[in-house]
């Protein structure tokens, strides 16, 4: 769907297309990937070490964030793992390249990926009761400052997290280009 070349006539149908939440998308999907390449060319041509690991989860996503749109909680949830194994494992996990490029608060969209991620796929609901309050109101505040809610709701409320996680990282990942050239 997403081409470099396109120009966008003003036609209606053409700008119409291309503005709707999955076409952009599939368009900050594409540079996403961009970046994760572009990244990983020049630490190759540094001699540093990789920032992004490739490996069999990294090149499905690579294939698949592009394409997927979060038109429900399953899919979203596929979504946010794979994001997740590319800009959070696939730099380093724990031992994080990206933290000795840039600060926390230009590291926040990796943050929230992860607290995020975290929701989806651990059960928060035990352990002691203030953390347990404190993490849910975290995750919480998360969704509430991208669609106004405390948790996505519909397709419409996952696709635009989506969206704003793949702008957000896009944004980021521009910053560590920035720093590593």
């Amino acid at each position: 769907m997403y081409r470099e070349d396109v120009e966008i006539e003003d036609d209606g149908i053409e700008k119409t297309f291309y503005s709707s939440i999955p076409a952009k998308i599939n368009m900050w999907g594409n540079k996403l990937i961009t970046l994760v390449i572009q990244i990983t060319e020049i630490s190759e041509r540094k001699g540093d070490p990789h920032f992004f690991r490739p490996t069999p989860r990294s090149m499905e996503a690579c294939q698949k964030i592009p394409t997927l749109i979060a038109e429900n909680e399953f899919i979203f949830t596929k979504i946010i793992n794979l994001l997740y194994f590319t800009v959070y494992e696939g730099f380093g996990g724990q031992e994080n390249r990206l933290t000795n490029v840039l600060n926390k608060s230009q590291l926040n969209p990796l943050w929230d990926l992860k607290h995020i991620r975290n929701d989806i796929n651990h059960d928060f609901g035990h352990g002691e009761k203030k953390k347990v309050l404190e993490k849910f109101k975290k995750i919480g505040n998360i969704y509430n400052a991208i669609i106004g809610k405390h948790k996505p709701c519909s397709g419409k409320d996952y696709r635009t997290v989506q969206l704003h996680f793949y702008v957000t990282l896009n944004a980021m990942l521009k910053e560590v280009i920035k720093v590593i050239e």
